[in-house]
């Protein structure tokens, strides 16, 4: 196996009656968004009596209850080229898990070019624009020939919310609404601690928080502009933007003196602040939203944002215009204390995956025919 291998303690010989799972991803560890997401999951299996491999370039925290195979992380400057050379090397593990493993079922979350099953968790290229970009940028030809291949390799295709699922069949025409399972929606397990604090409104100061290193397609500015009226209407707020560096954001708006820019952390702390703004264009769910509400913490959302289609508690939706009815939700927020909200469990997540993607998964390839007790 060309990838140093990391064993958990767990023997090497795997029982004929145990569901074995390789997951794909290029960093591992609970370090938000789409990673926080697979960590969790291959935690979740490993307890479900799942035998759990994790491909990935990048360790960022282990866990002693899956085998964790790091390949080499590639040197290309450029984003499709990193990730195509870590999909290349990935498929030399796969190949030899499948040769010890044979019924082994792969779940990719990164491109790749060998996989049973994908997770739709970013945003996607629209195959059908004919402009200047899609036929003449490498980069953008390069994007979706691997978002293409990412679909037609896969038996099943799992958006992360019903947004990006629409997409899928929007932009390719229903060439893949059969392999469209339901969403794999990611947990909200509530940090109960979080939800003893005083109501925003009994607060004497507002601090919101924004998160994303693509802040210009996280919708920055529609914060920034929103936070300037309820200013305007003498609500005293800061907000702090974590992602971007700073030197990379305009000038104008670190002059504002009711504004901080604090880089990327792995960990944003959410139980120092009031409120998240996520205003992006086309966000397939947004996992920083999950994490808000673990916290206790409520959510202006825009429209293009997939968790405001799932999630209600807690969550007030911008339509673009700063006017009565946005206030009024925005005052019913600010008054209330959120409730801790349980949506559904990781372990939930991870049983869903094993009886509804997993296992008919094993039956179609006609594998051995077993019961996985959960």
């Amino acid at each position: 196996m060309s990838a140093s291998v990391i064993e958990s303690g767990q023997s090497s010989k795997i029982k004929m009656n145990k569901l074995a799972i390789a997951l794909l991803v290029r960093r591992f560890g609970r370090c938000g968004g789409m990673e926080s997401y697979v960590w969790h999951l291959a935690d979740k299996l490993a307890d479900l009596s799942t035998t759990v491999y994790v491909i990935c370039d990048q360790l960022v925290e282990g866990n002693p209850k899956v085998k964790i195979c790091i390949v080499g992380r590639s040197k290309k400057s450029r984003n499709h080229e990193r990730l195509s050379a870590f999909g290349i090397q990935a498929n030399e593990v796969v190949q030899k898990l499948r040769g010890e493993i044979p019924d082994i079922i792969v779940h990719a979350h990164e491109r790749s070019v060998n996989h049973d099953v994908i997770t739709a968790h970013g945003t996607l290229f629209d195959p059908r624009v004919n402009g200047f970009k899609s036929r003449w940028s490498k980069r953008v030809r390069a994007w979706l020939h691997m978002q293409r291949n990412d679909f037609v390799k896969a038996q099943t295709i799992i958006p992360v919310s019903d947004l990006i699922s629409e997409q899928i069949q929007d932009y390719y025409a229903q060439e893949f609404s059969l392999k469209l399972s339901a969403p794999g929606l990611p947990a909200i397990e509530p940090i109960k601690a979080q939800f003893d604090k005083p109501r925003i409104a009994e607060k004497e100061l507002l601090k919101i928080v924004f998160v994303g290193k693509e802040w210009k397609r996280k919708g920055l500015d529609v914060a920034i502009s929103i936070c300037s009226g309820l200013k305007l209407m003498g609500i005293p707020l800061t907000l702090d933007i974590f992602g971007p560096l700073p030197s990379s954001l305009p000038a104008k708006y670190l002059a504002i003196e009711w504004i901080t820019p604090h880089s990327w952390t792995d960990r944003i702390p959410y139980e120092k602040f009031d409120l998240l703004m996520l205003l992006s264009k086309d966000d397939p769910f947004g996992m920083v939203v999950v994490e808000a509400l673990q916290h206790g913490v409520p959510c202006i959302l825009s429209k293009g944002v997939g968790a405001g289609r799932h999630l209600k508690e807690g969550i007030i939706t911008f339509n673009g215009k700063f006017d009565t009815s946005f206030l009024t939700d925005f005052i019913s927020i600010i008054n209330s204390r959120l409730p801790p909200q349980t949506w559904w469990s990781w372990k939930d997540l991870a049983r869903w995956h094993i009886t509804e993607i997993y296992t008919p998964l094993l039956k179609v390839h006609d594998a051995h025919q077993r019961k996985i007790e959960i």
